[in-house]
């Protein structure tokens, strides 16, 4: 099961992410956590990643990333869950081909009130947005992983 948050800083991706990784008894990734440290041990992707881009306030490219997190997503057996990843054009490709390479499928949404202009959530899904608990959000990604659904996506 593959489980992506994407949306706004500060919008609560992460730490809805890890609580629900917790509760599943599988990985959480964060692509930022993930350059920091290997930017801390000496990798000198992730340094060249940090200081020409991150620090910058721009996104890593690809090439310089994608080996850390793929590194950790070979190893997971049974899903794990990502947060703010892929987060651009080249991202989305390069974890498709990825995903397409190894079986695992990415989609599902659910509902925004806003009004973004960039964004067609509110246009596929609505505007109404599900006010559920997380417990109930993690029972039913439960229940549909003993149904075999092996990928979950939300956007918020």
């Amino acid at each position: 099961m593959i489980i992506i948050f994407i949306g706004p800083p500060y919008s609560g991706k992460s730490t809805q992410a890890e609580y629900l990784a917790i509760k599943l008894r599988i990985p959480f990734f964060s692509m930022g956590k993930i350059i920091r440290e290997a930017y801390r041990h000496g990798d000198l992707k992730a340094i060249e990643g940090f200081e020409k881009y991150t620090m910058k306030g721009l996104h890593v490219p690809i090439k310089l990333k994608f080996g850390l997190l793929k590194e950790r997503m070979d190893k997971t057996k049974n899903g794990f869950v990502l947060d703010n990843f892929p987060a651009t054009e080249e991202d989305l490709v390069t974890f498709n081909q990825y995903t397409e390479n190894n079986s695992l499928k990415v989609m599902a949404s659910r509902g925004c009130p806003f009004q973004c202009v960039f964004c067609s959530v509110p246009v596929i899904n609505g505007r109404k947005m599900r006010a559920r608990s997380i417990d109930n959000v993690i029972e039913e990604i439960q229940e549909l992983q003993e149904q075999g659904i092996n990928s979950i996506h939300f956007i918020d």
